[in-house]
């Protein structure tokens, strides 16, 4: 938990991470992943930076859809990528799970 906090208090650390974490999901550089590619990639990542699995809600799951995937193309890309995840970052950070 302790190096999930550095990261996402730092955005310099925050943005290489994010970039880094692309990279490792993108790894046939297509420029895009699938939604099964990028839940499984977050769940390795919080395991990674030691943070507690959970269960998102159906709607958790749908609005986490529509943010990665707002043309419902079945390809998320690097912005919306970036996009999702600075959002689910401080949904966190106003929980205080971060």
């Amino acid at each position: 938990m302790d190096k999930a906090k550095e990261i996402v208090n730092d955005p310099a650390k925050l943005e290489a991470s994010l970039k880094q974490a692309w990279e490792k999901l993108d790894a046939q550089k297509q420029g895009f992943i699938t939604m099964d590619v990028l839940k499984e990639g977050l769940k390795n990542q919080a395991k990674a930076l030691g943070l507690p699995e959970r269960q998102e809600t159906e709607e958790e799951k749908a609005n986490m859809k529509k943010l990665a995937d707002p043309d419902g193309t079945g390809k998320i890309t690097f912005e919306n990528f970036m996009k999702l995840m600075k959002t689910g970052i401080e949904k966190m950070k106003a929980a205080g799970k971060l």
